[in-house]
């Protein structure tokens, strides 16, 4: 990475840091890698995402589709039924 993409990773950061958590909608704690850095994922600010601390370990090396897949959101989760209940209403 450029000395260019670090500023623009760390502007990044700062700006999505009072985000609330992409997966859940609680106060964002974490920043998370969109696409692990283990799966060969970047540190570059297209790769971030403000998370909250129990989505984030609960996502972990995940995938992001595979985790949204198995139904992630650490904070709502419940049945398959109730996701899809409430999903309709």
């Amino acid at each position: 990475m450029t000395a260019e993409d670090f500023r623009e990773a760390d502007e990044y950061r700062a700006i999505i840091a009072n985000d609330p958590c992409v997966y859940c909608g609680n106060p964002t704690e974490q920043i998370d890698h969109i696409k692990p850095i283990a799966g060969g994922g970047s540190d570059r600010w297209d790769n971030y995402a403000a998370s909250c601390q129990p989505c984030n370990l609960s996502k972990y090396t995940t995938p992001l589709l595979l985790f949204l897949a198995r139904g992630g959101f650490a904070s709502n989760r419940g049945t398959l039924e109730e996701r899809i209940y409430a999903r309709r209403c």
